[in-house]
């Protein structure tokens, strides 16, 4: 275990990058998931774009499209998530950063979960 510092926090992290402190899941992020995949199945629809949907909800079109990017999130990391056992340091900050979400699962995988075999 080592200390890290995700933010302004401290945390205790084991070998295998998962925060020493149970895993219960955040719930930024759970709102986040949600919101993403609501709005794409709305997008998806394509009876509205980004711009007017982002109208409607009262938020720019840059943070909808941000949160957006969440709903193609791969399958492992959504599961991750929504049990609270990403690697430290993950939360909605760092999911919705320029660049946080790879295209490619197995680059996803590599930065959101834990290493196994730690």
């Amino acid at each position: 275990m080592r200390l890290s510092r995700t933010g302004r926090a401290i945390r205790l992290v084991q070998e295998d990058g998962r925060a020493a402190t149970g895993a219960a899941p955040d719930p930024a992020l759970l709102r986040l998931l949600v919101t993403a995949r609501r709005w794409w199945d709305e997008l998806a629809q394509g009876q509205c774009d980004i711009a007017a949907l982002a109208r409607r909800e009262k938020v720019s079109a840059s943070w909808m499209t941000r949160v957006v990017r969440l709903a193609f999130l791969s399958p492992s990391v959504t599961e991750a998530i929504l049990s609270g056992r990403t690697r430290a340091g993950t939360d909605a900050a760092a999911l919705l950063a320029t660049g946080a979400v790879a295209i490619d699962w197995r680059e996803q995988q590599h930065r959101w979960l834990p290493v196994s075999g730690a």
